[in-house]
């Protein structure tokens, strides 16, 4: 199965929903309520509650997110990516 290893293996909802929620979570800057995102998914405010700070958990242990802050993964990537004219590439250190 495609969910096998990630975060939404023992969900009992659809992957769709899952995958809106990551969406919804990455397109503001300040983030989205549990409250906003029960009412524009409709499903059950505790699922929602609970999905939230599963994928909040998630983003936070990211190294993507902790270099370049909240924005859109495909942002926070092509900033870590070297351009071809930028001469030496920097290591950070960890």
């Amino acid at each position: 199965s495609i969910i096998v290893g990630t975060i939404f293996e023992s969900s009992k909802l659809p992957l769709t929903i899952g995958v809106q929620a990551i969406y919804l979570l990455t397109q503001t800057q300040k983030g989205i309520s549990a409250m906003q995102l029960y009412r524009q998914l409709g499903i059950s405010y505790n699922a929602i509650w609970q999905m939230k700070h599963k994928l909040m958990q998630v983003m936070r242990n990211s190294v993507c997110w902790a270099w370049c802050g909240w924005m859109t993964p495909i942002r926070a990537m092509s900033q870590l990516a070297p351009s071809a004219d930028a001469g030496p590439v920097a290591r950070h250190p960890l």
